[in-house]
């Protein structure tokens, strides 16, 4: 332990407890060995330790003598340049760069837009697959970081509380759980014993029904939650009802009072303004921009922006202005007439760079089972279909019935699932057909299946020419047993690398580690939540009625980050003739739903009704399903319409910023991740002597250890959750490998060595004599001074919110104008700046504690006081370093390059300010006038924390360069 005592000479001095021994009289002396390996024994009633929640500054702990040798600062300085570094670059979103997860632009933007929030309550409305889950664990993870005391509940489906409680754990390093500080429950768990937390995420929030209990119970928890994320991609056209319900969640006091059928109107006349955006597009003619220019000014008889730049618009010859003024006026349209500014909306299309690879053109390749006694069973099949089709025609009420069994008798003969007599019959001879058709079929049906598509699979894996390292084949099965069965096939045809994913992330892991040409098999389970973007293609042992299971399964690998290229496919179907149920069905979803080439997430609402005439004109035979091909492309293409016009107003409001630039710094900062290592991998393992274990190159695991140079208490619990488990500081490496922790502000092991780099002065106070041959001898010693800054806005007083409002959000925001900064001066005794090269290269020389070929060295002034005193009294230089420090101060707030920085910021915080005060104004009956009247308030408190940054001093020493010392060097 590290103890600080004073004794005859009234000097503090610093040393770490090595013995104790009890006294005659009961009392206590402790062996305290000081920084020059000298033993002293001290009394129990003269020693002193650090205080827990203390507070120290840099300077007056020099000026007492209290500091530590020069080597603690140089590990400490630049591993806190670097992290605070870090922290800059992703505008204090740590709980994202910490993950173990690729930087993904519009997914960072969307995290920065709620984290730079004081009213964290958001509607998180990204397009199916665009990584909402992301987005909200990185929220979440934040804060939990921010906050040691709070607690997060999650509601979800309950088919997706694995994929939920994987992500948390594998991604964010977090363990859910009952009871816990983050707790992930069913939908169906909603009740009245829940007990609200600091945030609460409602995933597939639209699927809980107004009205219901569970709904009752979920706005009680909503309205006592001072943090809400709701993720759903319903959009409003066609669903103003549900989408009201989710804004009066958000916002009771605005939306609770709006009627459905004005809210109805808000979401028409959103149409209405997306139409004029799409219009008012640089590229258009010059006729129709004047056209959607003028209509602008219609839509908005009482805008005043949109008056100003109309007219600037009609005034102007020149084409580049023109452009600019129509970029201008379609962004501030978008800004100010927003149905709710906390809607976070992207959508696949809309989205740039590297996050997708083109789905299409696929490569799509059908493989017939031609199977006698499954053409027989076919044969039995049409049979049935023939009399369906006539109690259909003859009992209308039970045509749907009856499709929907056609569609189920179908997968059945596709996966050999069960036997079909089993079925409950529908009409009169339907027993008999069922019977005959599992006669045709034989017992052993589900086998040869299994062996024909096994087959199929080794010799796709064979052809499989991947850009770069081993084939991987993907098999998808909708019927678990079947899946095993196919499992089974293959490792009879001597396949060694297959994965039997039954279960889940764990094996699908393996079989990206894989470094052979590999298949893996997955049932229904592993059609959701998995991340397969590694693999190659995909065999559909069976092709699913269902466009939406169609789409799971496909968008297991058309994911961010694959970089594989169009996705090939092989279906292996009963039949594959052109005139079979099956072929048209592969028909229809490639030339009508287009689901092998793009993505059908964007039309997922209106699936169900085209769904629902799907089946029925199954029923009616292949060529119906040929014939609605050019009619279903129709249809999807005029939603895809809608959905642009309805979306409009969201994709500009979040292009504001560029998602990419966020991204790209962050990635920069982060680019040289060796040096990350250096700076930071030495003060843990050489300073503070934590064990180190390391793993190849990249992977290190840190342990306590009995030299460790910390206090047990409460140190090594502080620690625990970083020690002993894989670490890394390569990204790339813990995204392929999430239970490998990614080192970063925000992870356990960083967050407590930068609570510990706040609370300990080891590193934060030096004094070195310098010894430099020729430097002078007695009386010609030279007096320096070096002050490590860290400048940046600071957390505003709890007593200027209000309950709700998050203080950490608002420092965010004001650090997203002005990020925190880190600086070095070199001061002499006359308080003025050194500038000399020579002088300061001298002085940023690293601690040399033994001597160079030049005979230069260095020794600690902290175990040697008496030198110090020859050349300085104890109490002028106590007296000199409150004058250098408070001097360096008014000289960096002075200073042109400190001016310049907050000026910027100061500038584009009032231009964003003065753009939401005009929001505020236009918006009019959108907004309630006391939540307007707040976010102006809320805007002044950041503009004040920029214009008035925090300068907090880390660290600061002394050296006394000589060309002599005092003594012969203790050791």
């Amino acid at each position: 332990m590290r103890v600080y005592f004073r004794l005859s000479d009234e000097r503090w001095r610093i040393g770490r407890v090595r013995n104790f021994f009890l006294e005659d009289d009961g009392s206590v002396t402790y062996e305290v060995r000081l920084p020059n390996k000298q033993d002293v024994d001290v009394p129990e009633a003269a020693l002193r330790v650090r205080a827990l929640a203390g507070v120290w500054e840099p300077g007056e702990v020099l000026a007492l003598g209290a500091s530590e040798t020069q080597r603690w600062f140089d590990a400490r300085w630049p591993a806190r340049e670097a992290l605070i570094a870090l922290r800059a670059a992703g505008q204090g979103l740590t709980g994202l760069a910490s993950a173990s997860v690729e930087i993904v632009g519009h997914q960072l933007d969307a995290v920065r837009r709620v984290l730079h929030d004081p009213l964290q309550r958001y509607l998180l409305a990204d397009e199916v697959g665009l990584g909402k889950t992301i987005e909200a664990c990185a929220v979440l993870r934040q804060t939990l970081i921010d906050d040691v005391s709070a607690t997060a509940v999650i509601l979800t489906p309950s088919a997706l509380t694995r994929q939920w409680e994987r992500e948390l754990l594998n991604r964010f390093d977090l363990t859910p759980g009952r009871g816990g500080r983050v707790q992930v429950l069913p939908h169906g768990d909603l009740s009245a014993d829940i007990a609200a937390a600091t945030l609460l995420i409602v995933d597939e929030a639209h699927r809980i029904e107004p009205g219901s209990d569970g709904f009752r119970h979920l706005k009680r928890l909503a309205d006592e939650s001072p943090k809400l994320l709701l993720l759903s991609a319903t959009p409003p056209i066609g669903h103003e009802v549900a989408f009201l319900a989710l804004l009066r969640l958000l916002d009771p006091q605005r939306w609770e009072a709006e009627t459905e059928e004005r809210f109805a109107e808000h979401v028409a006349r959103s149409q209405e303004y997306g139409r004029l955006l799409l219009g008012l597009r640089p590229d258009a003619s010059a006729f129709v921009l004047r056209q959607r220019v003028a209509g602008s000014t219609s839509l908005f008889p009482d805008d005043t922006v949109i008056a100003d730049l109309a007219h600037r618009f009609q005034t102007t010859e020149d084409a580049a202005e023109r452009v600019t003024i129509c970029s201008k006026l379609r962004q501030h349209i978008a800004d100010t007439y927003r149905i709710h500014q906390r809607l976070i909306r992207n959508r696949r299309a809309d989205l740039e760079g590297w996050e997708f690879q083109p789905r299409g053109p696929a490569t799509l390749r059908v493989e017939e089972d031609a199977d006698p006694a499954l053409q027989q069973a076919l044969l039995g099949l049409e049979d049935w279909r023939a009399e369906a089709l006539l109690v259909s025609q003859s009992e209308p009420e039970l045509a749907d019935q009856l499709a929907q069994r056609y569609q189920c008798l179908l997968q059945i003969l596709s996966t050999a699932a069960a036997p079909v007599a089993s079925l409950s019959p529908i009409f009169a001879s339907e027993a008999a057909l069922l019977q005959a058709i599992d006669e045709a079929a034989g017992d052993d049906a589900r086998i040869r299946r299994a062996a024909f598509v096994a087959e199929v699979a080794q010799r796709h894996l064979r052809f499989l020419r991947p850009t770069s390292g081993p084939a991987r084949l993907v098999v998808f099965a909708s019927d678990s047993d079947f899946a095993e069965a196919i499992v089974a096939a293959i490792r009879a045809l001597g396949v060694e690398s297959v994965f039997d994913a039954a279960t889940g992330q764990d094996v699908a892991d393996d079989f990206a580690m894989c470094d052979a040409a590999a298949i893996a098999v997955f049932g229904p389970a592993g059609e959701e939540g998995l991340n397969l973007h590694f693999a190659d293609a995909i065999l559909h042992a069976d092709l699913p009625p269902s466009v939406r299971r169609l789409e799971q399964r496909i968008g297991r690998l058309d994911r961010f980050g694959r970089t594989r290229g169009p996705i090939k496919h092989v279906v292996v179907a009963p039949a594959a003739d052109g005139d079979t149920t099956w072929s048209a069905w592969c028909d229809l979803l490639r030339d009508g739903f287009g689901i092998f080439d793009r993505p059908v997430g964007d039309i997922q609402f209106v699936l169900d009704a085209i769904e629902a005439d799907v089946r029925r004109l199954r029923l009616l035979g292949p060529q119906a399903l040929l014939d609605f091909r050019e009619q279903l492309a129709g249809l999807v293409a005029q939603h895809r319409e809608r959905l642009d016009e309805q979306y409009a107003m969201d994709q500009l409001a979040m292009a504001r910023e560029s998602a990419r630039a966020l991204a790209e710094t962050l990635e920069d900062a982060e680019a040289d991740e060796d040096d990350l290592a250096a700076r930071v991998d030495g003060l843990l393992t050489s300073t503070l002597q934590l064990r180190v274990r390391r793993e190849g190159k990249d992977i290190l695991t840190l342990n306590w250890g009995p030299n460790t140079q910390l206090p047990e208490h409460p140190w090594r619990a502080q620690f625990s959750a970083g020690l002993g488990r894989p670490l890394t500081w390569k990204r790339r490496l813990s995204v392929a490998r999430p239970k490998i922790a990614l080192l970063r502000p925000g992870s356990a092991l960083i967050d407590a060595l930068e609570r510990l780099l706040e609370w300990d002065d080891r590193g934060a106070a030096f004094a070195t004599w310098r010894l430099q041959p020729g430097a002078g001898g007695p009386g010609q010693e030279r007096l320096a001074f070096r002050l490590c800054w860290v400048v940046g806005p600071s957390t505003p007083p709890a007593n200027l919110l209000r309950s709700g409002e998050d203080a950490e959000g608002l420092r965010r925001q004001a650090e997203g104008f002005l990020q925190p900064w880190t600086l070095t001066q070199h001061v002499g005794p006359d308080l003025q700046p050194i500038t000399d090269p020579d002088w300061l290269a001298l002085l940023e020389r690293p601690y040399r504690p033994e001597a160079a070929v030049d005979g230069s060295r260095d020794f600690n002034l902290g175990s040697r006081p008496e030198w110090l005193r020859q050349v300085i009294d104890q109490t002028s230089f106590a007296n000199l370093c409150a004058s250098v420090t408070a001097g360096a101060a008014a000289s960096l707030e002075g200073s042109e390059l400190f001016r310049e920085r907050i000026s910027a910021a100061s500038g584009r915080a009032a231009l964003e300010m003065e753009r939401r005060a005009s929001r505020r104004r236009l918006r009019g009956g959108f907004d309630t006038d006391e939540a307007a009247a707040r976010d102006a308030i809320l805007d002044d408190i950041v503009r004040d924390l920029i214009e008035r940054p925090r300068l907090r001093l880390d660290c600061i020493g002394a050296f006394v360069v000589a060309g002599y010392v005092p003594q012969a060097p203790r050791r």
